[in-house]
């Protein structure tokens, strides 16, 4: 049984996706075991639809949530909020994600 996986970036600086590719062959060795549901880093992602056709925000459940990236605004509030709602284990990953990082400036 594969775990489902989704994972979101918001505010970020893409450190966290480089280094997570950064493992190399033992990544390869886990891929098997996971279903990717939801990564707009690698698949092409409408959140209302193809067309903005939907009211609501669509984030598929998962079992494990990985938010990259610090809230900035509004939109990205909405979508990690999405994220809690759609996923049994969420996790925040990286600097960006845990304090805000460099991007946490932009609002003063």
């Amino acid at each position: 049984m594969s775990v489902k996986v989704a994972e979101e970036w918001l505010n970020i600086c893409g450190g966290c996706e480089v280094t997570i590719l950064d493992i190399g062959e033992p990544l390869l060795d886990l891929l098997p075991k996971l279903e990717f549901v939801h990564m707009p880093v690698l698949m092409d992602n409408k959140y209302f639809g193809q067309m903005g056709e939907k009211a609501e925000l669509e984030i598929p459940e998962a079992d494990v949530g990985i938010i990259s990236g610090g809230v900035r605004n509004e939109k990205e509030k909405h979508v990690a909020l999405e994220m809690r709602k759609k996923c049994k284990t969420l996790v925040s990953l990286g600097s960006c994600a845990c304090f805000g990082g460099i991007h946490a400036l932009a609002n003063h």
